[in-house]
């Protein structure tokens, strides 16, 4: 039975038509630019009290802080977390995996390291964790992202929304 899902985060989430890819269900989406972890935690400290209670939440967030080198943001994460488990308890959480980029300062490691932590506050949370990661390896990351590196191609979209889309069945 479709219901609510609120798609959250940065660019990444924002450049990407979710309502158009899900007609059945009722689509927010809650991206923004440039947004990071700390800044999407401000967010829902100031409007969280306006924003629907869904069935699920999509989280993207964390490549801006990773391309601006900063990786100290774990405890705004685990926060961010907390927040949506008070507002919606019963909506089903997931974190998505921090996608690869083709900048050459952040290096496959350093992103793997990162969703390594990712993963770990979904178990420690009990949210469910979506590796789009791996499958924009399996693909061959230059065919999902745009020239910029960083951000999604239609590509890369179809295999994301596709993984969005296997978790909406199971319910």
């Amino acid at each position: 039975m479709p219901g609510e899902i609120i798609f959250i985060g940065d660019s990444l989430i924002e450049f990407y038509d979710w309502a158009a890819r899900f007609p059945d269900y009722t689509v927010h989406n809650m991206g923004r630019a440039g947004e990071t972890v700390e800044g999407l935690l401000s967010r829902m400290q100031r409007e969280s009290a306006s924003w629907p209670a869904p069935d699920y939440i999509f989280i993207m967030s964390g490549a801006n802080n990773l391309a601006m080198r900063e990786t100290g943001f774990i405890a705004e994460y685990r926060e961010i977390i907390n927040r949506f488990q008070a507002k919606a308890p019963v909506a089903r959480i997931f974190i998505h995996s921090v996608l690869p980029t083709l900048l050459p300062w952040i290096t496959p490691e350093m992103v793997t390291y990162l969703n390594g932590y990712l993963r770990k506050i979904a178990d420690e949370t009990g949210v469910e964790y979506l590796d789009v990661h791996s499958l924009f390896f399996e693909e061959g990351v230059r065919n999902c992202l745009l020239d910029d590196g960083v951000h999604v191609n239609a590509r890369g979209y179809e295999i994301w929304s596709k993984a969005v889309e296997e978790v909406l069945k199971e319910s």
